[in-house]
C-alpha cells in the first residue's frame, strides 16, 4: 500500500496518521518544514520538546476524523495549526507575556490571513486548520480545580 497519499472519506485509518508526512510537492514540503520549525522554536522556551511533537501530532490526527473529504488532504499543516494554537494558549493562560503588542497584533492577523486564504482556496482544507488551532489552544489552557 501507498501511504504517500493524503487522507479523505475513502482512504484507510492509516492515512489519518500519515497524511501529516505527505506533501503534494518539493515546494509544499519546503513551506511546511520552514513553518514547523519556526512555530516550535517559538515553543521550545515553554514546552518540552517531546510533548509538543506528541500534542501537535494528536491533535493533527484528531482533527483528521472532524474534517474529511472527498479531497484528500496532505501536509503537516494541522501540526502547524495546533503549534500556534499551543502558543496562543501559553498567552491567554499567561504562561507567555507579550511584551510587542503591536509584533503580537501582526502575527494574529497573519494567522487569520492564512486561515481565510485556506478557506476560499478549494485544495485546502480550512476545517483542519481551524479544528487544530482551537485544539491546540485547548492543550495548554490551565484547568481550575
Amino acid at each position: 500500500m501507498d501511504f504517500n497519499v493524503g487522507y479523505s472519506n475513502t482512504t484507510p485509518l492509516i492515512t489519518h496518521l500519515t497524511y501529516n508526512f505527505s506533501h503534494v510537492n518539493i515546494w509544499h514540503l519546503a513551506l511546511n518544514s520552514l513553518a514547523y520549525i519556526g512555530v516550535f522554536r517559538m515553543l521550545e522556551k515553554s514546552i518540552k520538546h517531546w510533548k509538543i511533537i506528541l500534542l501537535s501530532l494528536s491533535v493533527a490526527i484528531i482533527a483528521s476524523f472532524f474534517a474529511s473529504y472527498d479531497i484528500p488532504t496532505m501536509g503537516a499543516s494541522g501540526m502547524i495549526y495546533a503549534m500556534i494554537g499551543m502558543w496562543f494558549g501559553l498567552v491567554i493562560n499567561k504562561t507567555l507575556t507579550i511584551i510587542d503588542k503591536k509584533l503580537f497584533l501582526i502575527y494574529c492577523l497573519s494567522v487569520i490571513l492564512m486561515l481565510a486564504i485556506s478557506f476560499f482556496k478549494h485544495n485546502s482544507n480550512f476545517l483542519l486548520h481551524l479544528y487544530c488551532l482551537g485544539l491546540g489552544v485547548l492543550t495548554r489552557i490551565k484547568q481550575t480545580s
